[in-house]
């Protein structure tokens, strides 16, 4: 009984030994299809691990759209903000400029009564210069007539003067036989003596009135020139009253409270400027006057000067294009040495040359001249008037900004600026752009600047 039961057991335990088996066949067939989902797994995971960086990167593009969208908005939202206060502006302006237009109305009745009055004050002053015209031609008459006597009378004391030079020569004949005559009395002597005193007292009397007549001669000849001067000036500026009235008009028609004359390529010549001369003469809110590109010669910057020089409101001049030349700028340097108001000055294309540049560089040396921006460019200025300049940077202490650019300066010309720009500290911009120096002169250029300084080359 004993041995089946053993049988019996190890029956049972093959059979749970085959099940255990077949068990862990399942098992291991069943970690294998574990392995196979986990590297399936992991290969989900990466992928998974991929397309969320494609996702993270889409939404961070996203977030930098969405920020510039946001910008964009931001700045459009602005932009509709500015429209719309220029919208608001605008409609204010045209409330403004319906009343100025009645303004305009009003003041238009007004400057017709003052044009008709002007013409009244025309004809009154146009006989009046008749009046004074021949007053001064009476002047110049009898100027002449005085002196011709004048010369008359200095012929006469030349011949006086060679008829005692004769009676002089003689004397000294006379004199001679006095040696040689020792035989003659001491009374003939005394005589000839007495005689010798009388003539050279003559002869004395004549030289002094020769002196008078050549003073009083000169006298009548500078009355003469000052006569013509001011026949001759009275001549351009009536001239200009006449030819210049398109001008006058249009500055009579400027409103009261404008602050700038701009009269930009409108083909003014002198007589137009003498007609801008006097308008700025007598007006006390004019800050910018602006006649470039238009054919303004010596005479009408000879006119603008002497408006200008007593002026205390105007702070800009533009002259830019016209035909100024050396003379019209020396003028306009005379003026301002007293003038001390003017900030700016254009003369680009004004054919200053260097003898306009050297009269600008005196006035700059001066304290009492005022200009900061200095624009010379197309001036045909060479070494010379560069040198002049350069020495007159050294000691101003107001020029901020000087143009000399497109002109005919050479390494001798840059490198005297260059060793004034040691000493000088208030330029800050200086051109140089389009002139003939080299490759010394860029590094001399290069090697003056200094902070707060922009040189252009």
């Amino acid at each position: 009984g004993g041995g089946k039961e053993k049988a019996a057991g190890g029956v049972n335990a093959q059979k749970q030994y085959m099940k255990h088996l077949e068990e862990m066949k399942e098992k291991e067939s069943e970690v294998k299809e574990l392995k196979g989902r986990l590297r399936e797994a992991r290969e989900e995971a990466k992928h998974l691990d991929h397309q969320k960086k494609e996702v993270e990167e889409n939404l961070q593009e996203t977030e930098a759209e969405l920020k510039r969208m946001e910008d964009e908005s931001y700045r459009q939202k602005g932009m509709i903000e500015k429209l719309q206060a220029k919208v608001e502006k605008l409609q204010r302006q045209q409330e403004g400029t319906a009343k100025d237009l009645a303004k305009s109305e009003r003041l238009s009745e007004g400057y017709r009564a003052q044009v008709a009055e002007e013409k009244s004050a025309f004809q009154t002053a146009r006989l009046k210069w008749e009046k004074e015209h021949d007053i001064l031609a009476e002047k110049e008459r009898r100027a002449a007539q005085s002196a011709t006597e004048q010369n008359l009378r200095l012929r006469a004391s030349e011949d006086t003067v060679r008829e005692m030079e004769r009676e002089t020569r003689r004397l000294d004949e006379g004199m001679k036989l006095e040696k040689n005559a020792a035989q003659l009395e001491r009374s003939t002597c005394d005589k000839y003596r007495v005689r010798v005193a009388e003539l050279e007292e003559k002869w004395s009397d004549s030289l002094r009135q020769k002196e008078a007549a050549e003073q009083e001669l000169k006298i009548v000849r500078a009355e003469l020139e000052e006569t013509k001067h001011h026949l001759q000036e009275s001549a351009v500026w009536h001239s200009a009253r006449v030819h210049g009235r398109r001008t006058t008009r249009a500055l009579l028609a400027l409103p009261q409270e404008t602050q700038e004359v701009t009269f930009g390529s409108q083909g003014l010549v002198d007589h137009d400027a003498i007609m801008v001369s006097e308008f700025l003469i007598n007006n006390l809110m004019i800050v910018s006057c602006d006649l470039s590109c238009n054919a303004i010669g010596p005479q009408g910057a000879t006119a603008l000067a002497q408006g200008l020089v007593n002026n205390r409101v105007l702070t800009s001049l533009n002259l830019k294009d016209n035909v100024v030349g050396p003379e019209g700028c020396k003028k306009l340097a005379t003026m301002l040495a007293g003038n001390r108001v003017i900030e700016r000055l254009n003369l680009m294309g004004c054919g200053v040359g260097d003898e306009g540049c050297m009269a600008l560089a005196e006035v700059l040396m001066m304290p009492t001249c005022n200009v900061q921006i200095l624009a010379l460019r197309f001036n045909d200025i060479t070494d010379v008037g560069a040198e002049s300049m350069a020495l007159a940077i050294e000691t101003n202490t107001t020029l901020a900004e000087l143009g000399l650019n497109s002109n005919q300066i050479t390494d001798d010309g840059v490198g005297a600026l260059t060793v004034s720009l040691a000493l000088n500290k208030t330029l800050t911009l200086l051109r140089l752009t389009e002139n003939p120096y080299g490759r010394e002169s860029l590094k001399r250029l290069t090697n003056a600047k200094r902070q707060g300084l922009h040189i252009y080359f």
